[in-house]
């Protein structure tokens, strides 16, 4: 599943953001982990799989997430930010 990862740098977050996909989900939990995400765009397209794709592999430090926008599309996916919180 790709996931946008946002890491800013400076004072001004808003022009100095970076966004890069990862789909590694060993690489999301390994950036989290050295805190340098500071934003997580997650895109959900449901789909029937069963045990379904984790985000990151276990095990895995719990993470503070504060919700920043939510988008519900009329195909019914749904589009989450998140502002990741150290």
């Amino acid at each position: 599943m790709p996931v946008q990862i946002s890491q800013t740098s400076g004072t001004n977050r808003q022009s100095d953001q970076e966004q890069v996909p990862v789909r590694d989900s060993v690489i999301r939990s390994n950036l989290l982990d050295l805190g340098c995400v500071d934003r997580i765009d997650i895109m959900v397209i449901p789909v029937l799989l069963g045990a379904g794709t984790p985000l990151l592999p276990p095990p895995y430090s719990p993470t503070k997430l504060k919700l920043l926008s939510n988008r519900v599309y009329r195909s019914g996916r749904l589009s989450v930010a998140y502002e990741v919180q150290y």
